[in-house]
């Protein structure tokens, strides 16, 4: 298998209630596609970002 490069938050509350989880998933997909858009706009490579997984 290929290495993939990916971003990734840890914490504690993974309640999806909870402010900080979802100020850390919001977070997360606003890097994710600005990184995205950038990689388009400066390199011409496009890519899907992908679901997010979670570990438990």
């Amino acid at each position: 298998m290929p290495a993939f490069s990916f971003l990734s938050i840890e914490g504690i509350d993974a309640r999806p209630e909870s402010p900080d989880f979802t100020g850390a998933i919001q977070a997360l997909f606003t890097l994710s596609y600005k990184i995205k858009f950038a990689s388009k706009k400066q390199m011409d490579r496009d890519y899907t970002i992908m679901p997010l997984e979670a570990f438990w």
